[in-house]
């Protein structure tokens, strides 16, 4: 994290609630990001342990504690899963994540939500159209999977349990799956924008990159998408919305 905080980036800790041992081992954790690298945004999931190393069982336990705001933590960003997971119900995740975001509302912290990666940037759109309905005005970075080889690519699907777009491409076999763009993420994207260019009311407001190609490839993508995007003689101090 010093690395990045010192090359003039943000850093976002990624906090799994059933890895951590003890509340003394969090306090310690987020205290020396808050002091050493002005870590201000976690995001904060549950995690896939069967069983939990410490008190925490799932996010809201860790919420319930306190430690994150008296800790400095200004803002929460809470996993979002646009086609469920495989362990939980859809009905539990949408209650656990509603449930969240009130919990953040009343203690007055920010909150964003960060979607899973698909192959079918049409569910995600969805699930940010449920999600404005349910909790008006929460901001979504829409998680997608950076170019990667296909191989990498079905590994880590089937790990993240991206399992309804998978069994899609599957079916149309691994040649025509290939063809499809799902080594780069840049038709997605081109959907995404499209979906926010016709849409003043939606609630994204960036893409995360899962750099599963690793971090080189993964921002050489990105200063490629933002090149082509700003014409020439534009100043090129934007801010890109995009996150890794």
């Amino acid at each position: 994290m010093k690395s990045l905080a010192q090359a003039g980036f943000n850093p976002v800790p990624h906090i799994a609630a059933r890895r951590l041992a003890s509340e003394a081992q969090l306090r310690e954790f987020l205290s020396r990001a808050v002091d050493e690298c002005s870590v201000r945004r976690v995001l904060l999931i549950a995690g896939d342990e069967q069983d939990p190393a410490g008190p925490f069982v799932d996010s809201l336990d860790v919420l319930d504690s306190g430690i994150l705001q008296t800790c400095g933590i200004k803002e929460i960003t809470f996993a979002g899963y646009p086609e469920g997971h495989s362990l939980i119900s859809h009905q539990s995740l949408q209650d656990a994540l509603v449930d969240k975001l009130a919990w953040a509302a009343e203690v007055g912290i920010g909150a964003s939500v960060l979607t899973q990666f698909t192959f079918a940037p049409q569910h995600v759109i969805q699930f940010c159209i449920t999600l404005q309905k349910e909790a008006p005005g929460v901001p979504v970075y829409v998680g997608m999977a950076g170019p990667t080889d296909f191989v990498s690519l079905m590994r880590y699907a089937r790990l993240c349990g991206v399992s309804t777009s998978l069994r899609a491409l599957q079916k149309l076999g691994i040649k025509a799956a290939t063809l499809i763009m799902h080594t780069d993420p840049t038709e997605q994207l081109k959907i995404i924008a499209h979906h926010c260019a016709t849409h003043t009311a939606n609630n994204i407001i960036g893409i995360h990159l899962f750099s599963f190609g690793g971090f080189p490839g993964s921002a050489q993508w990105m200063h490629d998408v933002i090149g082509a995007a700003v014409p020439e003689d534009s100043p090129r101090d934007i801010d890109s919305n995009l996150a890794m």
